[in-house]
């Protein structure tokens, strides 16, 4: 049997989803904490620092297709079930993984190396649109709102699990010593996971909210009717936006643009700089159901409101500590974005999911959020990186941090005046 028969049916759904989260976050971000290596293997040589932007640059192009992605599986979530949506984008995750873990160097097979990797991190884009938010949905619908900044903390530390297990995958498979053609194994172990986690996620039902409303709208895509979809909800999507926006940038920047970053600008032991980032990534799970907890106390918004506007006050400063290179001050600066980041992240989607109807929450949330991923969180490491090489300057990157944060502010205050303060009705009708 797949579960207990003790547990309860939402404690089930909660599982599932957190597997299908860390399935295809392993797979995903295992590109990002492989980036050094990849930035030789499959670009021409060059500077280093030349290589390891043109590797950021294909590493943002999946995060590029995110928003399609979301338009396409969005579609089939809030048309024909939360449940084919999510079973389908995690089967289609095996393929990008399969090629890069097969794909020749460019010493190989030169320009193709390159190509082959662009296009997998595509597919992986269009396969991630997906995946967080829709599960953040389907299982939301299936415990009261009272719940939300809980239950959201819990999942949202599902896909960081998945993350931290492609770290240190990222750095056992690359190990100096090892065969050279070693790292493909991590890659290969990706495709045997997601096979078991499309099997697990087809052993769960549909979403009984989204059951409810099924058999009112089934509708076959259409480009106007989606341009309708975006006039009606134009303000909840700039909202959702500036939230994916921050979610990204606060995590990107700490758990794929440091990791490289510091290794530059400071004289600590790279293996070191891996531990305090592994370190980080731990705590920031563990905070995430911690946050959620309380934000369900204290409000989800309130909270969100207090690590935006530390995120401008504490940007600054933080880069400063990174540049002085003292281990202390390293981990913890990185243990201060890893609290600020849970404190943003875990109540986000309880916030976002009050914002739409049952029948354009699928689409609304994964579009919106996608979106901001894209524009501005998985751009977060390349245009970092560009800043700290046109400025020399290490602390240059703190400025498009706080750039970013002072969007999820924005959201956030925009949520907050539109939703909380007496236009609850009008907001959730028509934007």
């Amino acid at each position: 049997m797949l579960f207990q028969n003790n547990l309860s049916m939402t404690t089930k759904i909660l599982i599932v989803g957190s597997i299908g989260n860390m399935v295809q976050f392993y797979e995903f971000s295992l590109f990002g904490f492989m980036v050094s290596k990849f930035a030789s293997l499959f670009f021409p040589a060059q500077a280093y620092l030349t290589s390891l932007i043109l590797t950021f640059g294909v590493f943002a192009t999946g995060f590029l297709m995110r928003p399609l992605g979301a338009i396409i599986f969005g579609h089939i979530g809030d048309n024909l079930g939360r449940k084919s949506a999510l079973s389908l984008s995690l089967m289609l995750m095996i393929v990008p993984t399969l090629i890069i873990a097969t794909t020749p160097t460019y010493e190989q097979i030169g320009i193709l190396a390159p190509l082959l990797i662009c296009l997998a991190r595509i597919l992986q884009g269009l396969c991630i649109g997906v995946e967080y938010n829709g599960s953040m949905v389907f299982t939301l619908e299936n415990f009261p709102s009272k719940e939300a900044g809980f239950v959201g903390g819990i999942l949202a530390a599902s896909p960081v699990f998945g993350m931290l297990c492609g770290m240190i995958s990222g750095y056992i498979f690359t190990l100096p010593g090892l065969p050279s053609e070693f790292w493909r194994l991590a890659f290969i172990l990706g495709t045997v996971l997601g096979v078991l986690g499309t099997y697990v996620r087809s052993r769960i039902g549909e979403s009984p909210e989204f059951a409810k409303v099924k058999s009112m709208e089934n509708k076959s895509f259409n480009f106007y009717e989606f341009l309708f979809f975006i006039r009606r909800n134009y303000i909840k999507l700039f909202i959702t936006i500036g939230i994916g926006g921050l979610c990204g940038a606060h995590f990107y920047i700490q758990f794929v643009f440091l990791t490289n970053f510091l290794q530059i600008v400071t004289p600590v032991d790279p293996a070191i700089l891996t531990r305090i980032s592994i370190f980080s990534l731990i705590t920031y799970m563990v905070l995430l159901p911690i946050m959620g907890k309380l934000s369900d106390i204290i409000g989800n918004s309130k909270l969100m409101g207090v690590s935006s506007t530390f995120t401008i006050i504490l940007a600054y400063p933080i880069f400063v500590t990174f540049q002085k290179g003292v281990i202390s001050g390293i981990m913890l600066s990185q243990l201060v974005l890893s609290l600020l980041t849970a404190t943003f992240a875990a109540p986000c989607h309880g916030v976002m999911q009050r914002m739409f109807s049952t029948t354009e929450r699928y689409t609304g949330i994964s579009v919106g959020y996608n979106m901001g991923i894209a524009l501005m969180g998985s751009s977060t490491p390349l245009i970092s990186t560009f800043l700290f090489k046109l400025s020399e300057n290490p602390t240059s990157p703190a400025i498009y941090l706080a750039l970013i944060g002072l969007c999820g502010f924005w959201a956030t205050r925009t949520y907050i005046n539109n939703y909380e303060l007496g236009k609850k009705q009008n907001f959730f009708v028509n934007s």
